[in-house]
């Protein structure tokens, strides 16, 4: 049960019927209704069910760029799977030296 005391099973169902009647055509148009859109709105998107990516991120921690590499290059990276691209940073990263602060990683004991 929720907070509000209803069981899973009725917030589900009460779900699946607003995802059903967002799926149904609309009616034909009421007395009332001057059929289609007030001027200036657009008519929101039907609702499938599904949300898409993963949104804004709320403090961004890297930067979105552009940069052409050599296709073997990148091809040896995609062929490792999911997170080439996390990949690809981390052996940047390790390239210039920094570690995962931002900080010249250090050589070592001095």
């Amino acid at each position: 049960m929720d907070d509000s005391g209803r069981s899973r099973e009725a917030i589900r169902a009460a779900f699946a019927e607003l995802v059903e009647r967002a799926r149904r055509p609309k009616a034909a148009p009421g007395p009332l209704d001057r059929g289609g859109p007030r001027p200036g709105r657009q008519e929101p998107a039907p609702f499938d069910g599904a949300r898409r990516g993963r949104g804004p991120q709320k403090e961004p921690t890297k930067v979105q760029i552009s940069i052409r590499l050599d296709h073997d290059l990148v091809e040896a990276l995609r062929n490792g799977g999911r997170g080439w691209q996390s990949r690809a940073n981390s052996l940047l990263r390790e390239a210039v030296g920094l570690d995962r602060a931002g900080r010249k990683a250090s050589s070592g004991p001095e």
